[in-house]
């Protein structure tokens, strides 16, 4: 199994391909590579705590890598893609040394991701073509995922703050991602596999006898194709019980698929991209202008064009 590097210069090449294997899988599990927590969280906090820590560790770091696996219910898995992107840079940005310091020694290169990496803003708005066209189908799958869908989010609405409670972050990732996320600490943690000890990704898939078939630990593209194979796992091991655990994001005691959690509005103007060049089917592609990305959230319809973007 491989994992593909991603950089500006193969950016049309692979998410061409991405695109056609997303037809025959609907299962997409991310896993992200930030600087590090600028202010850390107690073992114990409570929710609002630990969403107070992630916003202002979110709002004031960057992504340096995302990986995304595409897997079916069956556990089978179509690819893996490694998205460099270029927007962080450990010279001016903010980050925590030591995790640089870890990143650098998984074979992370800074320099080269600043020079051929991604723009941010490209990656979110292919993203956001993805779920336009394909949202209804899919499952979202992360292990220990709250950071994840935080710079997604934060990406995914152009830099717009997060919502400031923890309610309303959660109803902005009901309404950009639905219901169907999994959050494989969550769901390893309501089985009682570790009788509330912790454990990190590596320890439980060793727990359920599945091996890293590709990169090493700490890389997103490596950590994203075995947090999909240990889901595989546990769907084969515990069926539709896993379907219990749906909505919920380990830290915080809400969850996607409940009741309405959100106690404000979702600002109108969100998801109001700078208007990016990305190649996603060219020459017919759903362009990131506010007029398509509204209406995610049924504000307005979506309109597809001609983009010369």
């Amino acid at each position: 199994m491989e994992v593909m590097e991603v950089f500006s210069s193969n950016l049309y090449n692979s998410t061409v391909l991405f695109n056609e294997i997303l037809k025959l899988y609907n299962v997409i599990t991310i896993d992200t590579e930030f600087p590090g927590c600028l202010r850390s969280t107690p073992p114990h906090a409570s929710s609002d705590h630990r969403y107070d820590d992630l916003r202002y560790n979110v709002h004031r770091t960057k992504l340096i890598q995302i990986g995304v696996t595409l897997s079916n219910d069956a556990g089978n898995i179509g690819g893996t893609w490694q998205f460099n992107l270029s927007d962080f840079n450990p010279e001016i940005d903010h980050c925590a040394p030591d995790s640089i310091a870890l990143l650098t020694s998984t074979g992370v290169d800074f320099r080269k991701n600043s020079a051929e990496g991604i723009p941010g803003l490209t990656f979110a708005a292919w993203m956001t073509s993805i779920i336009v066209h394909h949202g209804q189908k899919l499952r979202w799958v992360t292990f220990h995922g709250l950071y994840d869908f935080g710079y997604l989010v934060l990406m995914l609405t152009g830099r717009s703050p997060l919502p400031v409670t923890a309610g309303g972050f959660i109803e902005a990732v009901k309404r950009l991602f639905g219901a169907r996320v999994y959050d494989l600490k969550v769901v390893a943690e309501g089985c009682g596999f570790f009788d509330g000890k912790g454990f990190g990704l590596g320890r439980l898939a060793e727990f359920l006898g599945v091996e890293r078939s590709a990169g090493v630990a700490h890389q997103a593209g490596s950590d994203s194709l075995l947090t999909a194979k240990v889901f595989g796992k546990l769907r084969e091991i515990m069926g539709l019980k896993v379907e219990t655990f749906a909505g919920r994001l380990y830290g915080i005691d809400l969850r996607t698929n409940g009741p309405a959690a959100i106690d404000e509005p979702p600002p109108r103007d969100v998801y109001h991209l700078p208007v990016t060049r990305v190649l996603v089917n060219p020459p017919l592609v759903y362009c990131p202008r506010p007029s398509m990305v509204v209406g995610l959230f049924g504000y307005a319809g979506i309109r597809r064009h001609r983009c010369y973007c």
